[in-house]
């Protein structure tokens, strides 16, 4: 009786402890399961595939090519990637379409900030017969800027191609230079504390300066409450141009110019408007950059660049350099009016090349008609040979001889005179070109200097200096 109690106890406790490890295993399941179902972090980064361009290719290759891409990249562990299904869904939510073939950075740009992307890859996929073609762009969708590209040939083998070289080409592409993310905004004005909004929000006062500016488009508004005046601009800060200045000025800052040189007279033009000559001064001129360029005749043009920035008077002198009037000559010596067109009589120029050419077209024309009325004359010559024998007729062909005679006679001279009128001209064309040659400009002080040692003359200030050194 005592041995069966026993064996019943040990029954007992027997299955109290299975039960127990049952009882504890449900409960460690029922903690990894919960600890399971709660949701992993996304990643920072959320990337998007646009459809990739598939040339010579099926659509299952394409297909099987797609997904895998995606696989290596959520292997990455930077990314969440959409998957096909939930860009076909968003576009379709959006009423949106998606390009054929959208690998610029525009393209994907737009593609991924419809997505709600930060990075998109866009591309083409193409079958050569020594194997697939990868041409792929990473795009940033916020700072809008290609961030990194691929374009290989990799292997034909399949197993190689999805397990060894795909994996690295996109790991590849992945490894994006690491770019700052924000830059710097500098706002001034010529306004005393003129208020500065950016993007409708009011920041501060000029001078401003902001160090931790997002990349991207921003709107800057600065207002000058004295004078109730304000200026609006647009502007783009991105990674290749980190910092940007916004110069705001709502008054106009005049300067003073002066320019002289030689020679005197030469015409002066600024920004490409006639203003007058050397010398030249203008005390009201706007701040800024000015392009100052001289010209007179018989001389080479002086072309200058400066600043005006300030209130003190700007000085610019220009000497332009005297040209060769033998040069002139010589050129006009191979081409009537080239001379005068080197020294800078353009209309002589014009004229000259045409004058000669007509006087050498007039000189061949009459040589010609020359020629012809010569024919004529000798054949009637022959006819009035032919009538002597005869005396038939003698006087009316000896009449027709003397006519063609004449003829001929008459546009001989006018050929000789065309011809003798043409090298006359060309002769005047070179004493145009020497003689018609500008003279050189001097300083107009120049004499005054050799007659009187004592005087001088200063060209920067336009003033007289008196030197006079006597012993008392």
């Amino acid at each position: 009786m005592r041995s069966c109690i026993k064996r019943f106890l040990d029954l007992v406790l027997l299955l109290g402890i299975i039960s127990a490890i049952n009882y504890a295993s449900l409960k460690a399941q029922a903690i990894s399961d919960s600890v399971l179902s709660i949701p992993k972090p996304m990643p920072a980064q959320r990337m998007v595939i646009h459809p990739l361009s598939l040339i010579n290719l099926s659509d299952r290759v394409g297909r099987k090519l797609d997904s895998r891409i995606r696989t290596i990249i959520k292997k990455n562990g930077n990314y969440f990637v959409f998957s096909g299904d939930q860009v076909r869904e968003i576009f379709q939510s959006q009423n949106l379409s998606t390009q054929s073939n959208c690998k610029s950075v525009d393209c994907l740009s737009t593609f991924g900030q419809n997505t709600g992307a930060d990075f998109g890859i866009g591309g083409e996929i193409r079958l050569l017969p020594n194997g697939y073609h990868f041409d792929l762009n990473l795009v940033g969708t916020i700072q809008k800027r290609r961030m990194n590209h691929v374009s290989k040939t990799l292997t034909s083998d399949w197993e190689r191609l999805i397990n060894i070289e795909l994996p690295d080409l996109i790991n590849k592409l992945l490894e994006t230079p690491k770019t700052e993310i924000s830059g710097t905004l500098i706002v001034k004005s010529d306004a005393d504390s003129a208020i500065v909004y950016v993007d409708g929000i009011l920041v501060g006062k000029t001078p401003y300066t902001n160090s931790d500016m997002s990349f991207g488009s921003h709107l800057v508004r600065v207002v000058n409450t004295s004078e109730f005046k304000e200026k609006i601009e647009k502007i783009l800060l991105t990674p290749d141009e980190p910092i940007l200045t916004v110069v705001s000025n709502f008054r106009f800052k005049l300067g003073e110019l002066y320019v002289s040189g030689l020679p005197y007279g030469a015409s002066l033009t600024l920004n490409d408007i006639r203003v007058g000559a050397i010398p030249y001064k203008d005390e009201k001129v706007f701040w800024g950059e000015y392009n100052i360029i001289a010209k007179h005749i018989g001389y080479y043009d002086q072309e200058l660049t400066t600043q005006i920035k300030g209130y003190e008077p700007k000085h610019v002198e220009l000497v332009l350099k005297y040209k060769n009037r033998y040069l002139a000559m010589f050129y006009s010596a191979l081409l009537p009016g080239w001379g005068q067109a080197y020294s800078g009589h353009y209309k002589r120029a014009t004229a000259f090349p045409i004058i000669y050419a007509s006087g050498i077209l007039a000189s061949q024309f009459m040589n010609q008609q020359y020629s012809d009325a010569l024919i004529t004359y000798e054949e009637k010559r022959d006819i009035y040979k032919a009538s002597i024998p005869l005396s038939e007729s003698i006087d009316g062909a000896r009449s027709d001889m003397d006519l063609a005679l004449d003829d001929a006679n008459k546009k001989r001279l006018i050929g000789l005179s065309a011809v003798a009128a043409t090298t006359l001209f060309w002769f005047y064309n070179l004493n145009d070109a020497l003689l018609g040659f500008p003279p050189r400009i001097r300083d107009p002080w120049e004499s005054e200097k050799a007659r009187f040692p004592a005087l001088s003359y200063s060209a920067t200030n336009n003033a007289l200096i008196l030197t006079l050194n006597n012993e008392f």
